[in-house]
């Protein structure tokens, strides 16, 4: 019999009790069946997320939307209505796209973009200087990630608002009726415009790099280009801004950390991905099984959905020592999940992290005595993709001059 859980990661329920769901999961359901949104398993312990995310002979990412492959369903539960083509795909096409797309995600090209992202994040935050507030959602956290990696993909400075707005409101159910669908096919349409340009006067962006490639010995079309774009674009800037979020309220909470890591980048860094485990900024990842396989006792069988818990995985003390405790100086801090593991681990973590980093040192340098107002702090209401903000307000005293800054 299948162990049966009530599990809707989109619900309100859920984005209240997450951390005691997935606790109560990875230590008394290692594996679990929903019955939402047609029916998946729940994996929660370290060593079996890692097991799924790594096996993709037996558990797949492919998004068979055209029904002509595998028959899988993609990394999201719903499915997602189109294909994010580097994550929602399994070698040899994963990995002929992730070599296109490496070259501009490494650790070396992220430290060139640096003082692309410090640009963004000191421009908005002198647009807030003399008025003594911020919405550092709206104000920073949004545009400072979403405008780096879309310079870096070749879309216009001027497109980055309509990109980046609709990704942020994808956050209810694929098949929910509020799911921006029709504004995610006019930014498709943005993207395919500029992979035909970029065919005719080809550029040093990734756009320009994705169309000159090929996959499976054939060049890319404009329609995989498009695909691996919206994966770059809409999973690429989201959860950067929310780790950013994350960062700030932990910052604000927490004044002798945020007096350790203003000024020692190595630290900073360490804090970082000490927030990036306890509150990844999605909190799941999932599969289809593709090849009968037994976890836990239990049989799985082809077609079956798959979700890795994350969140769960994360705080596993099998894996970590004091788990739900913030320790700086822990020593596997980076072992989490967050970026998920084997060939799908996220390509552009470093990338991200660069982003993250930049923006929290920029704004501790610049106005690093800022106080959040948390009573007007808004989640979303839903975590079933990403776990982040509406809105995340604060104060600090007013700048006169765009360089002036205030030690924390």
């Amino acid at each position: 019999m299948k162990p049966l859980v009530e599990f809707d990661q989109f619900s309100p329920h859920y984005a209240a009790n997450w951390r005691a769901i997935g606790e109560d999961l990875r230590e008394s359901r290692p594996i679990a069946w929903s019955e939402a949104y047609g029916g998946f398993w729940i994996v929660s312990r370290y060593e079996d997320c890692t097991r799924v995310a790594s096996d993709w002979e037996t558990f797949s990412s492919e998004n068979d939307v055209a029904g002509t492959g595998n028959g899988g369903h993609g990394i999201m539960i719903p499915r997602n209505p189109f294909q994010f083509a580097l994550s929602e795909s399994d070698p040899p096409q994963c990995l002929e796209i992730r070599k296109i797309e490496t070259p501009f995600l490494t650790f070396q090209n992220a430290r060139k973009w640096e003082e692309t992202a410090r640009g963004f994040a000191d421009e908005a935050l002198d647009a807030a200087a003399e008025r003594g507030s911020i919405d550092f959602v709206r104000d920073f956290a949004i545009p400072v990630p979403a405008r780096t990696v879309m310079k870096l993909a070749g879309v216009p400075d001027d497109d980055w608002k309509a990109f980046a707005l609709t990704a942020y409101g994808a956050q209810v159910p694929r098949d929910h009726p509020d799911y921006p669908i029709d504004k995610i096919r006019h930014v498709q349409q943005l993207m395919l415009d500029l992979v035909q340009k970029r065919r005719a006067a080809p550029q040093d962006d990734v756009i320009s790099a994705l169309v000159q490639g090929c996959v499976k010995g054939r060049p890319m079309t404009d329609e995989m280009a498009v695909a691996v774009l919206s994966a770059l674009i809409f999973g690429g800037f989201d959860t950067a801004t929310t780790t950013i979020c994350h960062m700030l309220m932990l910052l604000d909470e927490k004044p002798e950390l945020r007096a350790l890591v203003s000024g020692n980048q190595r630290k900073l860094e360490a804090a970082m991905e000490e927030v990036l485990r306890l509150t990844p900024p999605s909190h799941s990842m999932n599969r289809t099984v593709v090849k009968e396989t037994e976890i836990h006792g239990q049989q799985l069988r082809p077609g079956d959905r798959i979700k890795m818990l994350w969140t769960a995985a994360n705080r596993d003390p099998r894996m970590f020592e004091r788990p739900d405790e913030f320790w700086i100086d822990r020593p596997n801090a980076n072992r989490h999940l967050s970026f998920s593991a084997g060939i799908h681990r996220c390509l552009g973590s470093l990338f991200g992290k660069m982003e993250i980093r930049v923006a929290i040192q920029t704004v501790l340098g610049r106005i690093g005595d800022y106080q959040v107002d948390r009573e007007h702090v808004q989640r979303y209401e839903s975590f079933g993709s990403v776990a982040g903000y509406h809105a995340l307000p604060a104060l600090f005293r007013p700048r006169t001059s765009p360089t002036e800054a205030t030690a924390p």
